[in-house]
Parts: structure tokens; C-alpha cells; sequence
């Protein structure tokens, strides 16, 4: 787990109000709803590196199915028949 730091955020009575509301629906403490967020907010970890990036982008190749056998060569006009009205 990374070492965490400990930060001072000023909010109003209604934003303070909203995250505790949104942090009990999720069932989460606010600090971690605001983690969570901000994790989001940044991205991936710049702990991550460009390998660890690849090596995750690549374990998905060919983990789905689409039933094409062509979908590599037709993608846009597999594409194009699902825009049509």
C-alpha cells in the first residue's frame, strides 16, 4: 500500500453534507470516496511503470469473443451497421 499523507480540504456545509450522503449510499467513509475520486481524477498511478502499463494493456488481448471471424478486416463496416437507425 502507498504511504498516504495527510491534507486539509475546506468544503462547504453543502458539499460536506452531499459527500457524506454519496460516501453512506456507497458504503464507504469519505475519505475513501474522495481517494477513490481523486485517483480518478489523476489518472493512472505515476507509480505505474510503462511496462507494468503494457504488460496490463496486453493480458486482455483475446480474453473477449465477438463471433466475427472478420472483425479485424470489416471492424467499420461492422461499426457502420450498428449506427443505422
Amino acid at each position: 500500500m502507498a504511504q498516504t499523507e495527510r491534507l486539509e480540504v475546506e468544503v462547504t456545509g453543502q458539499q460536506a453534507s452531499a459527500l457524506k450522503e454519496l460516501a453512506s449510499r456507497r458504503h464507504v467513509s469519505v475519505a475513501e470516496l474522495l481517494q477513490e475520486e481523486i485517483a480518478h481524477l489523476i489518472g493512472p498511478s505515476e507509480s505505474a511503470s510503462a511496462a507494468e502499463r503494457w504488460r496490463k494493456a496486453l493480458s486482455a488481448l483475446g480474453k473477449f469473443k465477438s463471433g466475427c471471424r472478420d472483425l479485424a478486416v470489416r471492424h467499420d463496416d461492422y461499426l457502420a451497421a450498428d449506427s443505422e437507425p
